[in-house]
């Protein structure tokens, strides 16, 4: 269903959930979205100079889930960049979660995917990276564990004793680099691959490769992962023995982790991690924000958020929300909607409301069954589009008698499903026209 968003002064819905600040930046998106960081940029500063003042520096983020840690990690990131550090982000996925060895190669398979795009944006980088490809066998160990990286990734192949760059070429848009590549380098390179790969193995290969950016002229090498919290406690232990065996004792490089609050659960190695938490912005920094996202999709620019949005009802939602972004923007994504469907030009407290007793009849719909009287009815409506008290097919259908047909009616009518009006000596009852959809989705 296409919905028309002009009455709103909108060209599309601006509060649509995403996770800000996406790792592929530019000057001109970081500039927009400046605003989320004007109260963090003490911990923003304490970050960037933890790492550039030392040789490994080790920091978990933690907060409430949608308060901005990623957003804060990927522009953190970006900064770094800036200053000539080679970043890697590896979000934790729900299968690495409960799988050690998964969990260490798709890290793997991330440093190689992030290796590709830094040569895309750089040329000296690009240039050097070309010159290992095709040294030939007189390749060092350093350098075949950066090949044995990118071979994770599928950015380099190998075929008949020959490596190729089919994955690099098209992501960086080179020509297909081949060099030859003996027995022994090519079981070296392979190895990455293995189900089974050791945690000795993933060590050895990330250091090789991190010890050789080092000497590519980066101040340093960035590791960062998201959402650790979804690790399984054992598999935490796993993690500590990575940082430990792999991280620590050379200070190879610097160490970001991001989180949901611990909840009572004991923290990630104290002793070794600085622990910073990330707080909900103030009120005056998320609207002013909102109001950069309006005027993105804003038909007229002129016109200020509060000609959409009510003030006070910001207020509610930011409080109700305790300030946390994702959520506040969940709700207002759901109000455009709901202005919508009931035609009106701005949203307001009764448009909230109505959503609010929406989510709450999405809940009551879903927990139907096919043989409850009440799904009947609703099944039976999406079919003929209205009844009435004594419609003898409806009663029929649901088994009730004319007296119970018509309770059933009123109370489906209470809920807010159904709407009903006079003809004549009878009471015809419909699904509310701005429901209709989501009754559709969910009752067959």
């Amino acid at each position: 269903m296409n919905l028309d968003l002009s009455k709103l002064n909108l060209t599309s819905n601006p509060f649509e959930d995403f996770e800000l600040l996406e790792e592929t930046l530019d000057k001109e998106t970081v500039s927009q979205h400046n605003v989320l960081f004007k109260d963090r940029e003490e911990i923003t500063k304490k970050l960037l100079l933890g790492i550039t003042t030392s040789t490994s520096y080790k920091v978990v983020l933690h907060g409430e889930a949608g308060v901005g840690k990623s957003s804060l990690l990927n522009k953190v990131l970006h900064d770094l960049r800036q200053r000539g550090y080679f970043a890697i982000k590896y979000r934790v996925t729900e299968a690495s979660a409960l799988d050690a060895n998964l969990f260490e190669r798709e890290l793997l398979r991330t440093f190689g995917e992030e290796i590709a795009r830094e040569a895309s944006r750089s040329k000296s980088f690009r240039d050097r990276l070309k010159s290992i490809i095709i040294l030939g066998t007189k390749r060092d160990l350093r350098q075949l564990s950066l090949l044995a990286v990118l071979y994770s990734s599928g950015q380099v192949t190998i075929r008949e004793g020959q490596v190729e760059t089919d994955g690099l070429s098209m992501t960086v848009g080179i020509p297909v680099l081949k060099a030859e590549v003996s027995e022994q380098e090519q079981k070296h390179i392979e190895i990455t691959r293995v189900e089974t790969l050791s945690h000795l193995v993933f060590g050895q290969l990330l250091r090789d490769g991190i010890g050789l950016l080092k000497e590519l002229n980066y101040r340093g090498v960035v590791i960062a992962i998201d959402e650790i919290d979804k690790l399984e406690e054992k598999l935490e232990g796993r993690l500590l023995t990575i940082v430990k065996d792999t991280f620590y004792p050379a200070g190879l490089c610097h160490l970001l982790l991001v989180m949901k609050t611990r909840n009572g659960r004991k923290p990630i190695h104290p002793d070794i991690f600085v622990y910073e938490p990330v707080h909900s912005l103030p009120k005056r920094y998320v609207f002013e924000f909102l109001e950069e996202m309006y005027r993105a999709k804003a038909i007229d620019k002129k016109k200020p958020l509060t000609s959409l949005l009510d003030k006070r009802l910001f207020d509610e939602l930011y409080d109700k929300n305790r300030g946390i972004i994702r959520m506040v923007l969940k709700d207002l994504s759901a109000c455009v909607i709901g202005a919508i469907l009931t035609d009106k030009s701005r949203i307001d407290d009764h448009v909230y409301q109505r959503t609010k007793v929406t989510d709450a009849l999405q809940a009551y719909l879903m927990s139907l069954r096919p043989d409850d009287r009440e799904y009947k009815i609703l099944s039976y409506l999406l079919k003929t589009e209205e009844t009435y008290t004594r419609d003898e097919d409806l009663s029929k259908a649901t088994e009730l008698s004319k007296s119970a047909l018509s309770y059933k009616l009123r109370d489906l009518e209470e809920r807010g499903i159904l709407v009903s009006r006079k003809r004549g000596s009878f009471r015809i009852f419909s699904i509310d026209p701005s429901l209709r959809a989501r009754v559709k989705s969910i009752i067959r």
